[in-house]
């Protein structure tokens, strides 16, 4: 038998990319879900939501594996279990990622808000939703029924803790040069002028 390769910490320039890439398609599946439901297509409504989950849950994991990887600079302890990897963060960290919490509940206007005892906090959130990645990642081998779950309070909780990360959400300098920097032909095919 072959020995486990070692893994490495994260690229931080590509985990910035995937991860602010996962947060903006699970807003969106979430959005449409939302329209959907708003025109009364309760069916397409509902296939939007485990897709999102699914998206969400994954930014998620990285996150806190990501900001973990900061903080310790050492690799990330494998597993998916999102409260056993919040529960690692400094209690600094923590502090922050709960303050950005609030602000994102109540930008999102989750129930008005005021957060159901579930996810009032993103510890609870992240304890609520601790196997989210596993059980929608797995959905299609289960007979089990869907899980009970709130995807914008998971969605506020990822983005509360990647946002903590001062490069979040910004292109590395030299993707940003690259893009800058692309012939007028090909910016216009990416769409950007």
């Amino acid at each position: 038998m072959g020995r486990k390769k070692q893994r490495e910490r994260m690229n931080q320039g590509a985990a910035n990319i995937l991860i602010t890439g996962l947060i903006e398609a699970g807003g969106i599946l979430l959005q449409t879900a939302s329209q959907r439901k708003g025109q009364g297509q309760i069916t397409e409504s509902a296939i939007m939501i485990p897709p999102s989950l699914l998206v969400i849950a994954q930014a998620a994991e990285l996150s806190l594996k990501l900001v973990f990887e900061e903080e310790q600079q050492r690799v990330a302890p494998d597993g998916h279990d999102l409260y056993k990897l919040y529960q690692k963060l400094s209690p600094e960290r923590k502090e922050k990622i709960e303050a950005a919490y609030v602000k994102a509940i109540s930008t999102m206007q989750l129930t008005e808000g005021r957060p159901i005892e579930r996810w009032a906090t993103a510890a609870e959130t992240f304890k609520s939703e601790k196997d989210s990645f596993i059980e929608w990642r797995y959905l299609p081998q289960t007979k089990a029924l869907l899980p009970t779950t709130m995807p914008g309070y998971l969605l506020a909780a990822a983005h509360s803790v990647f946002f903590t990360l001062p490069y979040a959400g910004k292109l590395p300098q030299a993707q940003q040069r690259a893009v800058t920097d692309a012939p007028p032909e090909v910016r216009r095919k990416l769409g950007l002028d």
